[in-house]
């Protein structure tokens, strides 16, 4: 795989066990200065959770620093401004907050994207595909759902590219596709 980013947004999207992690660590797994922020911070003590943790660890160089937050803003605020962060993902700072009212929600994704805007070197987030399927018959289901969708399309307005990994395989839907 040959894509190289020396700056910017990129947003890799995709269903669950798609490929998206594995692709965005590809993409800069000859990078020096990488910080991988993991946004999932439940303390989940299932030989599942615990399992699919290790894979993600095994598979990333040991140089990397690795954070474990829901604070994407902060980490973002605390970075040199040329190195690189994989935010992985997006569904949990979504998770995080969805105690927040909807005022308070748009503040803080509004503060995030700004973050997000301002750094100067290069970001990778990425983001669950949580809307293809039956809708949650929950209102937190749908309320996530619906967070994540519209954080998702706020990304993409301002990434440099974004990917949608299906299947193993990753498609470039900015060069492949047309705004609406």
């Amino acid at each position: 795989m040959n894509i190289n980013y020396s700056n910017g947004v990129v947003l890799v999207s995709g269903p669950v066990k798609s490929g998206k992690s594995k692709f965005a660590e590809n993409i800069l797994s000859h990078k020096d200065d990488v910080t991988y922020l993991a946004t999932f911070t439940i303390n989940d003590s299932s030989i599942l959770w615990q399992n699919r943790i290790a894979e993600h660890k095994l598979r990333r160089p040991s140089h990397w620093k690795t954070i474990e937050s829901n604070n994407i803003s902060n980490t973002i605020n605390n970075l040199t401004n040329k190195s690189s962060l994989l935010v992985d993902s997006l569904g949990g700072f979504v998770f995080a907050y969805l105690d927040l009212d909807d005022d308070n929600w748009q503040k803080l994704m509004a503060t995030t994207i700004n973050s997000i805007i301002n750094f100067e070197g290069l970001i990778l987030i990425v983001a669950e595909e949580a809307g293809w399927g039956v809708s949650p018959s929950s209102e937190v289901g749908n309320k996530f759902r619906d967070r994540l969708g519209l954080i998702i399309e706020k990304i993409s307005s301002i990434s440099t590219d974004t990917w949608l990994v299906l299947h193993g395989r990753a498609i470039n839907i900015s060069n492949n596709s047309i705004p609406i």
